[in-house]
């Protein structure tokens, strides 16, 4: 880069001979410029290399972003499912519970059979003794024993 002449003003004037010539200001910008191109190539490449990064990244994003979404309305409905299965679960537990209430109050305990009591027919038994020996006045015609159970009791000695 050509250098200019160096200019000093004495009392605030400007030399005369000193002033540069319009070619010679001509002449700096030129090499100012010529220095500045391959530097400012450099800049204009990274500027279109982080352009590129930039519509990449941002392309990356917006599928994230419907990746996202498509999760969120899954989620929704899995929680919609999740409700509406707790509501169902509590539904089933009560009818349940109703089940075993009732199937608790239309049995009858009996207690103090003997082990070997009429063999294997314990049930014809127990419909023996209920229908003929206990005092019942009126039983009804549709009076049945679905099914005879033993609960286990400890044997003496085994203890």
């Amino acid at each position: 880069m050509a250098k200019l002449p160096a200019a000093s003003a004495v009392d605030g004037e400007p030399p005369g001979d000193l002033e540069p010539s319009l070619e010679a200001i001509m002449e700096a910008i030129r090499d100012v410029k010529s220095s500045l191109e391959p530097e400012l190539d450099t800049v204009m490449l990274d500027v279109n290399f982080k352009r590129a990064e930039f519509h990449e990244m941002s392309e990356k994003v917006k599928s994230v972003e419907s990746h996202i979404h498509l999760l969120q309305s899954t989620i929704k409905k899995l929680e919609d499912q999740v409700e509406s299965l707790k509501k169902q679960h509590a539904q089933m537990a009560a009818r349940l519970e109703d089940q075993e209430g009732r199937a608790r109050r239309n049995n009858i305990w009996v207690v103090g059979v003997p082990v070997g009591a009429k063999g294997a027919a314990v049930d014809l038994f127990l419909e023996d003794l209920i229908t003929n020996h206990l005092p019942l006045k009126r039983l009804s015609k549709f009076f049945s024993i679905e099914w005879t159970h033993r609960t286990p009791v400890p044997r003496q000695g085994l203890l």
